[in-house]
């Protein structure tokens, strides 16, 4: 599984309003293209199109991908996109029909099933209220693979950019 997620890094510096082209990690099986990165109205728009192409997820695991804004010490982890293997995906359809629910999916901006053969494209937006640190914030994604037990088997960092030069 390794193999599978060594860390390209792409950097990027932008100024605020600009969009980041076609940023590729996880070996261009996952694609960050697209991305908007500006305040307005005292909140922090950001807009990404992440592209999903061929992972080779274990039928047992999950891939968690997370936006982060970062800085020196300050950081906030967005909703992350959640790819589930065949197996895993089945365990959690039955929870949710016994229970409703499944703790470890609910917060997710987006929970799919992996297809190797499928390409996906998310539209991922979301706004946060502006705070001083992310003037001189960058994005990273951070992704996560997870066995049945919801306990972490890797992680992976890849910088998006480390400058979207945030101003109020």
């Amino acid at each position: 599984m390794r193999h599978l997620f060594h860390i390209l890094i792409s950097i990027l510096f932008l100024s605020g309003g600009q969009a980041l082209f076609g940023q590729k990690v996880y070996e261009g099986m996952v694609c960050v293209k697209q991305n908007i990165a500006e305040v307005k109205n005292d909140s922090v728009y950001l807009e990404m199109d992440i592209s999903i192409h061929g992972l080779n997820i274990n039928s047992r695991e999950s891939l968690v991908l997370y936006p982060t804004l970062f800085n020196d010490t300050d950081s906030v982890m967005l909703p992350p996109v959640i790819i589930n293997g065949n197996t895993k995906q089945k365990k959690i359809n039955r929870a949710i029909k016994l229970k409703g629910r499944y703790p470890s999916q609910t917060n997710a901006y987006v929970v799919i099933e992996n297809s190797p053969v499928i390409h996906r494209v998310i539209d991922y937006e979301k706004s946060l209220i502006y705070a001083p640190w992310m003037e001189k914030a960058g994005l990273k994604l951070i992704g996560k693979t997870t066995n049945q037990d919801e306990k972490t088997v890797n992680t992976f960092v890849d910088i998006l950019t480390d400058d979207l030069k945030l101003g109020n």
